[in-house]
């Protein structure tokens, strides 16, 4: 019980946290924005988890403030300012995993392989959460990518983002699943 409320908790305070940002951009080059277009149904919550490198930079979560289904128009936009990371991390190798959650739920439904996103400082990137439990879940980079800079020059990026399966993790009571290792397959 302990466990649901202080998860709860960290959810609303990451959703108002979120919800001061406005979904505006980044304003310059200090910082990155990754706005998640959820296409699933009955998706209540998005935990995610950031990488540079491969290596874990930290996780969070995503929400609508008042408890509803997210949707394609849910605001679900993520700024890293450069502070977020630490002195030397090279963005360009940033990537994220996302694990859904349904009404109710207290633990995930699945996760999905890190979806690769070569960020700069004052881009802009989407991610697409899409699938389902019977046929999977999916975190794929938007095809085409638009990067605002702070020199106001737009340039379409490379759609380096790969379809990711996730693996389906049975709950197992209010035990909290492993998520099952896979190998990277080759760009």
């Amino acid at each position: 019980m302990r466990r649901k409320l202080t998860a709860m908790a960290c959810v609303i305070v990451l959703a108002l946290g979120l919800s001061a940002c406005g979904g505006q951009g980044t304003g310059g080059g200090d910082a990155f924005t990754v706005r998640v277009v959820c296409q699933s149904e009955d998706v209540y919550q998005i935990f995610y988890t950031c990488y540079v490198g491969g290596e874990s930079r930290g996780m969070g979560g995503m929400a609508d403030l008042e408890g509803g289904e997210l949707t394609e128009d849910t605001d679900l936009t993520l700024t890293f300012p450069r502070s977020y990371f630490e002195e030397g991390d090279d963005v360009g190798t940033f990537s994220m995993d996302f694990s859904p959650y349904g009404e109710g739920d207290t633990s995930e439904i699945a996760t999905t392989d890190p979806v690769e996103i070569p960020a700069a400082w004052g881009g802009t990137y989407t991610v697409v959460f899409s699938g389902d439990q019977e046929t999977g879940f999916r975190a794929e980079l938007a095809a085409s990518v638009t990067n605002f800079h702070s020199s106001g020059i737009k340039r379409a990026g490379p759609h380096r983002g790969r379809p990711s399966n996730c693996q389906i993790v049975k709950k197992t009571g209010d035990r909290v699943p492993q998520r099952i290792k896979t190998e990277k397959r080759p760009a």
